[in-house]
């Protein structure tokens, strides 16, 4: 008998590809790697024994990160085959045979809405509820599933949202708030049944997904309809995130109330075509040409140009127009399709518009178990599988290490490259503005010089192939009553010179202020640990910054402190810190010769080759973060603007390799030299430029520092001279 590995041996092609124009083959790929692993089991005749003989014991992949996906893993059970049979001989439908593997109904004599909020309870969800107290009625529920939040903690950016209807027999509208992976499927964030539609329930439930998030995930880009409690809401919840109208319940309004006003088809048709070129003119002057010639053509139809002047453009333009989309990173998400498609799904599930609550969430609860299974599947697929066509060089750094979906539209992008070249103009760079991926002349530039597409050019969301799992440590309680009782037995038990030591002992312990511990290193730098009051460090920083540090987060002190600091800091959890190891180890050595030539020594390179590959717990001094070194791989890595603040020297690390992104899609974060993540309030005063991004970035990001002159310029004039701002020296571990 043979074992060997599912990724062993090579693709062999049963049919012939003809690579002609015309061709329509379905596109194929392959897990297949060539892996060595190999074990050879041989039966004894005499005796029921076995050898195993281990052949080769190594694998040339990395163990596979989730087990959906894989057909051994998809193997039905002896009891699952036996219920298949006999549901299929029954003539059950496939979709709900299974519903039924996946579950066991349990019913109990309850009413409604107890078993609900029990089905919530016994399956771990995470649920909120408000009442009216005279009646004791449940009027507002929130629900979400655990691996829903750590899904959304993943892939933070965009939020999809839409109410759908008849979905139970008591006539509630149940909102459902969806995400989009990396993969471009949508998952379920959370659920709630509201009494009514007003802002007052969409606040609340907006407010209490906020909490449940403990206030630090907020998404960037949520798209809705033109639900003006719903837009209200937003607006007071998250201010700060970019909200969309879908597009196309704009058209279909738009047919609905102006094709009636047109005495024939064609003249209909050609309105719904200027209407349709004004709402995708890619500047705002091709807008106002568009818009111009629109209101010329149809001043004979002054109903229907009032109604989408009124309704829609005048107020609303900047919401759904694409000269104004384009500016955000909403990763093509301009339409709340993608909750209408889960509607769709969860009502041919429940069958009836009649369903209990029971009923509903049994339905519910099956649907995001399979969601989250395909999910996996997806990322493991786009971990594992190489299609043929993506065997060109140019996605060489790309396979594996990016969803399938990021290298379709990389490939869409390449064929445009072929055409346009490194014209910056004609490209129009709306790829890298929308999606946060090369555009068409940047990988031009790169064919050109005969390089792969950088990993560190694809946004990170692209990058996500995993779910990031939130572990949170339950709190204790934390009493002395048995030492306390040593101590006595060990004082009555002492003489009385004994007891003065230990009396003094008591009294030096009085004395001493209740801080965070400390830890000190071969410096003599002092760290803070984890602390409660937001205010605790501001001393750490110069004196003119201070009125400008809006609030502290801090992080668990385990010598990963920087790491940390910066999981949290890009929307991931701090227990993610072996991920942004990984991501600096894999930026810095995929750009080798760059960081060589930055750090100005080979020996430099090792050293944080060395610090960067340390994967354990508590690692030592010489395995923590440093700066600025440290600064440039986390700016280019992440693609975003760093601010490294301290007593002893404050930087701004830029990305080092890409076009600048919209000032409104910046991403900034400000790191402290203390165990804590400092966020500062937008407008603060920005540390000068580090002097070697200046040296060493590529001429296509030349500018990202255009925004910050008058801000460094503020900087200079409230810090003194004694806070360095030029590359000196190394600052250990800011966490």
């Amino acid at each position: 008998m043979y074992l060997a590995c599912e990724r062993s041996g090579q693709y062999r092609a049963t049919k012939k590809v003809k690579h002609d124009g015309n061709n329509t083959s379905r596109i194929t790929g392959t897990k297949k790697c060539g892996c060595p692993f190999d074990m050879r089991a041989h039966r004894f005749t005499t005796h029921d024994e076995w050898t195993l003989t281990v052949v080769c014991r190594l694998h040339n992949h990395p163990p596979a990160e989730h087990l959906e996906g894989h057909s051994y893993a998809g193997r039905l059970s002896k009891d699952e085959k036996t219920l298949l049979m006999d549901m299929s001989k029954s003539m059950v439908r496939p979709k709900e045979i299974l519903v039924t593997l996946k579950q066991v109904v349990q019913r109990a004599g309850r009413s409604q809405m107890q078993h609900l909020l029990g089905e919530l309870a016994k399956y771990n969800y995470i649920e909120r509820h408000r009442s009216e107290e005279s009646m004791m009625t449940v009027t507002d529920l929130f629900w979400a599933y655990p691996t829903s939040l750590d899904l959304f903690r993943s892939f933070l950016r965009i939020l999809i949202m839409d109410c759908t209807y008849k979905t139970n027999r008591y006539r509630l509208p149940l909102i459902e708030i969806v995400g989009v992976t990396s993969t471009e499927m949508t998952f379920s964030v959370t659920f709630a049944y509201l009494q009514y539609e007003r802002v007052d329930n969409y606040a609340w439930m907006f407010a209490t997904l906020h909490d449940v998030m403990d206030g630090f995930v907020v998404p960037t880009v949520i798209v809705t309809d033109r639900e003006l409690a719903l837009m209200n809401a937003i607006q007071k919840i998250f201010p700060s995130a970019r909200h969309l109208l879908c597009r196309w319940h704009i058209s279909k309004n738009v047919l609905t109330k102006c094709k009636k006003m047109f005495e024939t088809q064609q003249k209909w048709e050609k309105f719904n075509h200027e209407w349709n070129s004004v709402v995708y003119s890619s500047s705002e002057i091709q807008y106002e040409e568009r818009l111009k010639s629109l209101l010329k053509e149809f001043s004979s139809y002054p109903d229907a140009v009032k109604y989408v002047m009124d309704t829609w453009l005048v107020p609303y333009k900047d919401k759904f127009v694409a000269a104004w989309t384009d500016t955000c990173m909403h990763c093509g998400n301009v339409t709340t399709n993608w909750a209408e498609s889960a509607h769709a799904k969860l009502k041919r599930q429940l069958g009836s518009c009649q369903v209990s609550f029971q009923a509903s969430f049994e339905k519910i609860h099956s649907l995001l178990e399979l969601q989250h299974t395909d999910i996996k599947a997806s990322f493991e697929k786009s971990l594992t599988v190489v299609q043929h066509q993506f065997k060109p060089s140019q996605f060489r750094e790309l396979r594996g290490n990016v969803s399938i979906s990021a290298l379709e539209y990389l490939l869409v992008e390449s064929k445009r490259a072929n055409s346009i070249g490194i014209d910056v103009e004609a490209c129009g760079c709306v790829l890298r503005h929308t999606h946060g991926l090369p555009c068409a002349h940047e990988i031009a530039d790169y064919i050109r010089q005969d390089r792969p597409i950088p990993l560190a050019t694809i946004y990170s969301q692209w990058r996500q192939l995993h779910i990031s799992i939130c572990n949170k440590e339950k709190e204790t309680e934390v009493t002395c009553h048995a030492e306390v009782e040593l101590f006595v037995n060990k004082f009555n038990e002492s003489d009385r010179t004994m007891r003065l030591e230990l009396l003094k002992k008591l009294k030096e312990i009085k004395k001493r202020p209740v801080k965070g511990n400390e830890k000190v290193n071969p410096k003599g730098k002092a760290y803070i640990t984890r602390t409660v009051k937001p205010g605790a460090y501001v001393d750490a920083f110069p004196a003119g910054l201070k009125p400008y540090i809006k609030f502290v987060k801090d992080v668990a002190a385990n010598g990963n402190y920087g790491f940390r600091a910066i999981a949290a800091s890009i929307g991931h959890t701090e227990d993610d810190w072996a991920q942004v190891r990984r991501d600096l180890l894999r930026e810095l050595h995929t750009h080798k010769e760059e960081y060589i030539t930055l750090y100005g020594s080979y020996e430099r390179f090792e050293e944080l080759t060395s610090i960067l590959s340390y994967f354990e717990d508590s690692p030592g001094y010489s395995h923590w973060m440093t700066m600025p070194d440290m600064g440039h791989l986390v700016a280019s890595c992440y693609n975003l603007v760093l601010y490294h603040l301290s007593l002893q020297q404050c930087f701004t690390f830029l990305p080092l390799r890409t076009v600048p992104v919209p000032q409104l899609d910046r991403r900034e974060i400000a790191i402290g030299f203390v165990n804590g993540n400092h966020f500062v309030q937008p407008g603060h005063p920005v540390p000068p430029i580090a002097t070697n991004w200046r040296k060493y970035r590529h001429p296509c990001a030349v500018d990202w520092d255009d925004a910050y002159v008058r801000r460094i310029q503020h900087f200079k004039d409230i810090i003194h001279d004694n806070v360095a701002t030029r590359e000196t020296f190394d600052v250990v571990d800011v966490a």
